[in-house]
């Protein structure tokens, strides 16, 4: 990338404060990101594609719907032109971006993309940051196991190389998957109204959690592992919780006991309400402050 950066990805700079932290995504972060009907993909992929531009990363977007991309974009009020002209957007093809000479080959397929992020870095560029839509990418596959173990592949190489990744699931398309496909985005799952980041014994939640979404908390607490003992979920960026996202940390609680327990850090007033209600306060351990 030139010293200079374009005048497009510098226009950026004044809106990043704005941008919808729904689609956050950190250099290292692959996050499995759900939609639902009525979502706004629209927004959300443009949101996550001007925070790669404002960080003067490369955006790559994988889609077989071209000039539909392009038009969010430009919608978004980004200048897609001169960020194609200078090589900060690159849109690819789903079987260009995941096959190699016409055929599925993982191996090859992950060494090609390691190659791609290291003469980014080469050029200039701080970070590679990609995105796909799997209802589009899935043809690219021989079948779903093949695209699941991508995913854990991909997910290595996110750790490896600064590289993100964000995967937009359709959950009527994959609904079936989802577990899988969580299991295989470790550290980062979201819908359209909850953010969800892991690490080893803590889960940090951020937005809505209700019974829309109920499922993907439960399946993402059954992939985080617990550590002395412990199970921390900070929910203190919560704006609300109802009585399925408290279900999904009990069920979990449960399911860990007696060998671990859960602990919810940070709640807001009305989860202990309906902890109390439903007389579950013995369930969990429910603390104010920072969990050590």
């Amino acid at each position: 990338m030139p010293a200079v950066r374009s005048r497009a990805v510098r226009a950026l700079d004044r809106d990043v404060a704005h941008v919808d932290s729904t689609s956050a995504v950190l250099p290292g972060q692959h996050v499995c990101s759900i939609v639902r009907h009525g979502d706004r993909l629209a927004d959300r992929v443009v949101a996550w594609a001007r925070e790669g531009f404002a960080a003067g990363e490369r955006v790559v977007c994988v889609d077989g719907e071209r000039d539909e991309f392009l038009q969010w974009l430009a919608d978004g009020g980004v200048d897609y032109p001169s960020l194609l002209a200078d090589g900060s957007l690159v849109v690819v093809r789903p079987e260009d971006a995941y096959l190699v000479d016409g055929a599925f080959d993982l191996d090859r397929r992950i060494a090609l993309q390691g190659a791609f992020v290291k003469q980014s870095v080469a050029d200039g560029y701080p970070a590679v940051r990609m995105s796909s839509r799997a209802v589009v990418a899935v043809g690219a596959f021989p079948d779903i196991a093949a695209l699941v173990e991508y995913e854990t592949r991909f997910e290595a190489l996110c750790q490896e190389l600064p590289v993100s990744g964000l995967c937009i699931y359709d959950s009527d398309a994959f609904l079936d998957e989802l577990p899988q496909l969580t299991a295989s985005h470790p550290r980062a799952v979201a819908d359209d109204q909850l953010r969800c980041w892991m690490e080893r014994g803590r889960v940090r939640l951020a937005g809505e959690a209700d019974v829309s979404n109920a499922d993907l908390v439960a399946n993402v607490l059954a992939h985080t592992v617990p550590t002395d003992g412990s199970l921390v979920l900070d929910v203190g960026a919560l704006s609300f919780i109802d009585v399925a996202g408290v279900s999904a940390f009990v069920s979990t609680a449960r399911r860990l006991a007696p060998a671990a327990r859960v602990t919810v850090v940070n709640p807001p007033p009305h989860l202990r309400t309906i902890l109390t209600a439903l007389a579950w306060e013995d369930e969990v351990d429910v603390v104010t402050g920072t969990a050590t």
